[in-house]
């Protein structure tokens, strides 16, 4: 990965644990992948601290791009978060307030797992004018 030269604004790690740096006290924060894409020239890296439940990460992945792709002043971090917010409210499963959820995706081991390194917050225009 030294060699690699990137210009991309975003890299998607969607494996598990792609943030884990292997543990320890004296180690650095974050994996070498996620340290070594930024080095190579990504502005932000989405990356994994646990293990993610399949269906949670295709959704939460899928999510982010949809939104992206249908708000285009949208963040990255903006993205994610409202990707994340779904994942959290999921309708799937009927609960007792005559609302749908599925109880899995409502805990944060399956929405929580995801996290944006870097540069989420995209160009200067997409965030809210200083008043």
């Amino acid at each position: 990965m030294s060699r690699l030269k990137l210009d991309a604004d975003l890299v998607v790690l969607s494996a598990c644990s792609t943030a884990a740096s292997g543990g320890g006290a004296d180690r650095e924060p974050l994996s070498g992948l996620v340290n070594g894409f930024l080095v190579a020239g990504a502005r932000s890296v989405m990356t994994t601290f646990w293990d993610a439940p399949d269906i949670a990460a295709n959704m939460a992945t899928n999510g982010m791009f949809k939104q992206m792709r249908e708000n285009p002043g949208l963040s990255v971090s903006q993205a994610l978060r409202q990707a994340q917010l779904t994942l959290l409210r999921a309708p799937l499963t009927p609960g007792p307030d005559g609302l749908s959820y599925d109880p899995a995706f409502s805990h944060p081991v399956a929405w929580a797992v995801f996290g944006l390194v870097g540069d989420g917050g995209g160009d200067e225009a997409t965030g809210p004018s200083p008043s």
